[in-house]
């Protein structure tokens, strides 16, 4: 049978409703510095969000650029490859997962494609929804933040398994799948501004210990403050000062996750001044102090 003439991914007319995804593989990995992937097929949808790093995406054979703070996403069946450019290694998060529930996983190697000629019903459908944007068609994109904490709730839940991690996984999936399909499609980001407003959320990725207020940021692009919030706001999903509290948690998470230093330093350098408003943050959104948050990640 002849399956060249179907596009991938395949689309189903579905509601909201009728979403229901599964999580595959879900990990924080490290790419080698000029690492190159060579190309391939998935029979599910990927999700790779760059922490730090630049590589360059080719997808269907057309080259995108993504740096820290972009969202790739791989859909089912589409040929695609990356390769990290030169200067430094990459750090990604990276899900797999399905819409609807369809795909079954054993092992890690059941989501790549090796057989010569898979049929197209073995490829995970992607949803087509009135009004709502379709993901696959805009390969490389900035993400609300709210999208990337979900990711990094997933990895989180999915890399301990602990006693009712698929539920959770599968409620911060579902978050992720919905905000996605309300992400504008192809085209319609570029709005005025959009250059100066990616400057200033790259300058927030790499300067989250200084002073991130409105009014600095405001005065980076010699913007009005309101002006400046409404402009963020409605480009990345979230405000300016809840985008810097989302980078700085990010941060904070990983060094106590990944280093040595005390809980004040931690604090000091993701630019909380005050370690009691360090620790109500993080157990308003962990349910965890500072150090319970360490001492539970240290147990995986």
């Amino acid at each position: 049978m002849d399956f060249s003439e179907i596009i991938y991914p395949r689309r189903r007319q579905c509601t909201a409703a009728d979403l229901s995804p599964s999580v595959h593989w879900a990990q924080r990995h490290i790419t080698e510095r000029s690492k190159e992937y060579p190309e391939r097929l998935i029979y599910d949808h990927e999700l790779l969000y760059v922490q730090t790093g630049d590589i360059e995406v080719y997808v269907n054979d057309k080259e995108y650029h993504a740096t820290t703070g972009a969202l790739v996403y791989f859909g089912a069946g589409v040929p695609h490859r990356i390769k990290v450019l030169k200067g430094r290694e990459a750090n990604f998060l990276g899900i797999h997962f399905d819409y609807f529930d369809e795909h079954e996983v054993a092992r890690d190697e059941d989501i790549i494609v090796v057989e010569p000629h898979p049929g197209p019903d073995q490829f995970c459908a992607e949803p087509r929804i009135e009004e709502l944007a379709v993901p696959s068609e805009t390969p490389v994109r900035i993400p609300p933040a709210s999208i990337v904490a979900s990711m990094e709730r997933v990895i989180e839940e999915f890399t301990l398994r602990q006693s009712g991690y698929e539920a959770i996984v599968r409620g911060y999936m579902l978050q992720i799948v919905v905000e996605l399909l309300r992400v504008p499609s192809a085209g319609a980001t570029e709005a005025p501004h959009l250059g100066m407003l990616e400057e200033l959320r790259q300058w927030i990725e790499q300067h989250y210990g200084s002073d991130c207020s409105n009014a600095a940021l405001a005065a980076r692009a010699n913007w009005n403050e309101d002006y400046l919030a409404k402009l963020f706001k409605a480009a990345f999903g979230l405000t300016p000062n809840k985008y810097v509290q989302s980078i700085r948690l990010r941060e904070a998470k990983r060094l106590l996750r990944e280093s040595a230093l005390s809980v004040e330093e931690i604090a000091g350098l993701t630019g909380y001044a005050d370690l009691h408003y360090f620790s109500r943050l993080l157990r308003q959104r962990e349910g965890l102090s500072p150090r319970e948050y360490r001492r539970l990640a240290s147990v995986y």
